[in-house]
């Protein structure tokens, strides 16, 4: 009897690690896509001024119209993101975490390597809302798949 239980015990330990992994697995194939910024809210902007509300408007926008994020299947990223014009490029690898909750992306500008932490609000096959801390405050980016 204490081998069935045992054995029994066992195997649900490993179906749920396997539905872990299968999970992890969507969620990394969710991500592996090209994103556009569609909306970008964070804190400060509630607090600008009517002439800084219209310079603000207007960096989103070029922002919203010639940014991407681009999660490669092999692990790799390329993010284009534009301010008025100016558009920098960074490069480097991408993983989620084995809870599917966090995107870490490591940056690497000649022998310069930056970590990027991003927790995983919603995803699906369309849809990516990921939010970061900045200076104590919650920064939510929305990303629409091309």
């Amino acid at each position: 009897m204490k081998n069935i239980f045992y054995s029994l015990m066992l195997l649900g330990l490993f179906l749920g690690s396997i539905s872990e992994v299968v999970a992890q697995n969507k969620i990394k194939q969710m991500v592996a896509k090209k994103w556009k910024i569609t909306q970008f809210d964070f804190p400060e902007a509630n607090n600008l001024s009517e002439e800084q509300r219209k310079v603000f408007d207007t960096m989103m926008k070029d922002m919203y119209n010639n940014s991407f994020l681009d999660f490669k299947k092999d692990g790799s990223f390329e993010i284009q993101m534009s301010f008025n014009g100016d558009k920098q490029i960074s490069k480097g690898v991408w993983e989620v975490s084995d809870d599917g909750k966090t995107l870490t992306t490591i940056e690497s500008q000649n022998d310069n390597k930056s970590t990027g932490v991003l927790s995983i609000i919603e995803i699906s096959e369309a849809k990516m809302v990921l939010s970061n801390e900045e200076g104590g405050k919650k920064v939510l980016m929305t990303l629409e798949n091309f």
